[in-house]
């Protein structure tokens, strides 16, 4: 066991309504949002459940499908300027929480969470989107929203960390960076495909504790921009980097996207991946042997 720390894929027109109940849940829900308690929250969706903790940074967790659990741990730190440590979000007071049932097929499968301070709003949504029983799919998309109340500008670096155990398995995943918006992560033959929008500023993929621990050390984070094709229990992160203006002004809010889809590839996508794979070994191996002949001269 790990040790414990502290259908067909849906159409554009379908992400794009997550999308909107992700953002609309910021301006309704939150307005009538009950006061929030220590509660966890299970999501469920056809043959998905998904388990959030707003106030640990275990956070989000739990994530089955067909009831094999693919997710150990997801969470969000962040920190103000470029010379204080990060700080999870559960840090931060959780003033309200609200879970619905946006689809109406029983079961909640919507979570909006409001974080405050006197200087900062954030509000984070996520909605699971199951697949038919056995299928082997599944989605979350997130939306999070980090709004200003001061009169003055704020430098804001924000992180999404995960650490995903596809097939329930932690020893024997594979992560690569596609491009800078989309990490791809595979083991079982199951395959998660991560997209966030906007474009993270650095992102990194490592392997166990290594990144999460830089995370809770009491220093600054900058992420690598390294480490695609790494093997083993992987995990990744991203870093945006951004100044929100003062209150009431047009760059005083910021939000990002996420979206995770978790399937069963077809043939054809796991030969073009496992092609990627082997080109990726063979441009590392040349870089090796690159760098010893200069060693050599």
């Amino acid at each position: 066991m790990k040790p414990h720390r502290v259908g067909n894929s849906r159409s554009a027109a379908a992400l794009w309504r997550r999308r909107a109940l992700l953002t609309l849940s910021g301006a309704v829900l939150a307005a009538a949002m009950p006061l929030a308690q220590a509660t966890v929250y299970t999501l469920t969706d056809q043959n998905s459940s998904i388990t959030v903790d707003p106030i640990s940074t275990d956070g989000i967790s739990h994530w089955k499908v067909d009831g094999v659990n693919q997710l150990y741990q997801q969470w969000f730190w962040g920190r103000i300027g470029s010379g204080s440590s990060e700080r999870g979000l559960d840090t931060l007071p959780l003033l309200g929480a609200k879970a619905t049932d946006a689809n109406l097929n029983s079961g909640d499968d919507h979570l909006a969470l409001l974080y405050g301070t006197p200087g900062f709003k954030i509000e984070l949504g996520l909605s699971l989107s199951g697949g038919a029983p056995g299928s082997k799919m599944s989605d979350l998309a997130t939306q999070i929203t980090f709004t200003n109340l001061t009169q003055t500008g704020r430098d804001l670096h924000v992180f999404q960390y995960s650490d995903f155990d596809l097939s329930g398995n932690y020893a024997n995943d594979t992560g690569t960076a596609v491009n800078a918006n989309t990490i791809v992560q595979s083991d079982g033959g199951m395959i998660l495909t991560d997209a966030v929008s906007p474009m993270p500023s650095r992102w990194e993929i490592g392997l166990d504790s290594d990144i999460v621990d830089s995370l809770g050390n009491g220093s600054p984070t900058t992420l690598g921009n390294s480490g695609s094709g790494t093997v083993g229990d992987v995990t990744y992160a991203r870093q945006w980097d951004f100044t929100l203006q003062p209150a009431g002004g047009p760059n005083s809010s910021i939000g990002f996207s996420i979206d995770q889809h978790i399937t069963v590839p077809d043939p054809g996508t796991v030969l073009l991946l496992g092609a990627g794979m082997l080109g990726l070994a063979g441009a590392n191996r040349r870089k090796r042997r690159k760098n010893q002949s200069v060693d050599r001269d």
